[in-house]
Parts: structure tokens; C-alpha cells; sequence
């Protein structure tokens, strides 16, 4: 398998479009999704309660607000000249693999969980959404720019699609394993999760050479996918380019990928 290939976001929308389109009639569970939403809207008043909210309110779909990110900082990002209009967060998270007892929090812990995992640097066009825009994909994506380069987040549950079409699951190794010779980043972690980390040129037609990217792949023991990507470049293929490299190396990209941020707490 080309790493080039591996998982693009662009390349798996027409996919993920015709999936959708052939598994459209394919109940909702919509009890459990409601019960989820009761669920993290106790955990958002407990949060509120203890006082561990987020300094800065990044909501879903929030645009043009700008945050700093301090060194050494313990807490979330805190606002920098923050404009525009809030939109609504996200009440519900998407269900996840049945073999594992995570789930996803919701949109705006999600998205709040991150910005505090940055490392130092002034944060702007903080972003969430449903996979491909579509609320009811079993994931979210983030993007937003990082001193002034592109950072992107997927998290989903890479075998959901794969669920509703009735075929059989992919372990988590089997999209590296499945490649001969297997990717060089490729690695089994002690817990029998899987991460493949890498760097590359970014292609595309017209793109220039210095165009470069750091990419983190993580498939955890129980199913969930994280996929992440630094740009050197205010866009993925378009834009003007920041620096000679991304704002975040593999290991930054890897951490936050394989941390809890996209969870919700256990118990709740």
C-alpha cells in the first residue's frame, strides 16, 4: 500500500458518498444515540460545576476566532481577538464499535480537548464537524491553523460502513499488515494497537515541491481510528507556504492521536 494513498480524506469522500448512498436505508439507532446525547450533557454540567471548563468557548463550526495557545500551559486555549458568529455545538456524538466500551464525546469536548493538547503558538479557524459534513458518520474532523499552518484531526470508527454493508471487519494491524512490504512507519504498539507515522511531499497537480506534510495514523486494540495531518501551508494543496515545515512533527501529531482527548470519561 502507497502511504500516498493511505486513508486520504480526499480520496475516500466519493467512497464514503456512494457508501452512504447504498446503505441509506439502514436503521438508526436512534435510542441510543439520545441516550448518549442525556449522557454527555450530564458530563458538561459536572465540568461546568468543578470549574474545569474551557477558558475559551471554541464551539462547533466557529469560524474567524483566534486563540493562543501559552507554553507550558496546563489548560485549554485561551481567546486572542476572538469575531464572528458562534454557532450552536453539537449535543450528540456518534456510537462507536461494538466491541469497545469508549465513545466519543461530544463535538465541543472534542474540539476543546485538542486545542488544549497543542503545543505552544496562536491557534486560528478552529473547526468540528461530522465526517465529510454528514452529522450521523460515526466520527468527527477538525481543522484548524497552527501558526498559520494547516492542522488537521479525523477520528471515526473506521469499520462502520463496512457494518451496515454487511461485510466482515478489518482488524486494527490490517491496514498495515495488508501492504507488501508493510509502510516503514508501521509499528504494533504493546497494547496491540497500531500507529504508522510518516513524512512526505504533498502531491497533487500544480502543488510546489516544497510542499511537505507529517502525517500519524492510530488504530486503537478496540477499533477507533485517528488520523492526522501538518501542513506547511495555510491549505492541504492551495494556499501560500508558511515555512520549510509543518508547525507539528510526527511524535506531536502521534501523542495527540493515541490520547484520550477524543473520549468521553469512562462511567459517564
Amino acid at each position: 500500500m502507497n502511504n500516498d494513498n493511505l486513508h486520504d480524506p480526499d480520496s475516500r469522500h466519493d467512497l464514503a458518498v456512494l457508501m452512504r448512498q447504498a446503505t441509506r436505508d439502514v436503521d438508526v439507532p436512534v435510542g441510543r444515540l439520545a441516550a448518549g446525547g442525556l449522557r454527555r450533557g450530564r458530563i458538561a454540567r459536572r465540568r461546568h460545576r468543578g470549574g474545569i471548563g474551557v477558558a475559551a468557548v471554541a464551539v462547533l463550526g466557529a469560524v474567524g476566532l483566534g486563540y493562543q495557545v501559552l507554553p507550558h500551559s496546563s489548560g485549554p486555549a485561551t481567546p486572542s481577538g476572538a469575531t464572528g458568529p458562534a454557532a450552536q455545538p453539537s449535543t450528540s456524538a456518534p456510537a462507536g464499535p461494538p466491541g469497545s466500551d469508549r465513545r466519543l464525546a461530544g463535538a465541543q469536548a472534542v474540539l476543546d480537548g485538542v486545542l488544549a493538547a497543542l503545543p505552544a503558538g496562536t491557534v486560528t479557524q478552529p473547526q468540528i464537524e461530522g465526517l465529510h459534513g454528514d452529522p450521523s458518520a460515526t466520527g468527527y474532523r477538525i481543522s484548524l491553523q497552527l501558526r498559520g499552518a494547516l492542522v488537521t484531526f479525523y477520528v471515526d470508527d473506521p469499520n462502520s460502513m463496512r457494518r451496515a454493508s454487511g461485510l466482515s471487519e478489518l482488524g486494527p494491524g490490517s491496514e498495515c499488515t495488508g501492504s507488501q512490504p508493510m509502510p516503514a512507519g508501521c509499528s504494533e504498539l504493546p497494547d496491540g494497537s497500531w500507529q504508522n507515522n510518516f513524512s512526505r511531499r504533498t502531491g497533487g497537480v500544480g502543488v510546489p515541491a516544497s510542499r511537505t506534510q507529517n502525517d500519524a495514523y492510530y488504530w486503537s486494540a478496540d477499533g477507533w481510528r485517528v488520523y492526522s495531518a501538518a501542513y506547511n501551508a495555510t491549505g492541504e494543496k492551495t494556499g501560500t507556504t508558511t515555512g520549510a515545515q509543518p508547525p507539528l512533527t510526527n511524535a506531536e501529531l502521534a501523542a495527540i492521536a493515541q490520547s484520550d482527548v477524543w473520549f468521553a470519561p469512562s462511567g459517564d
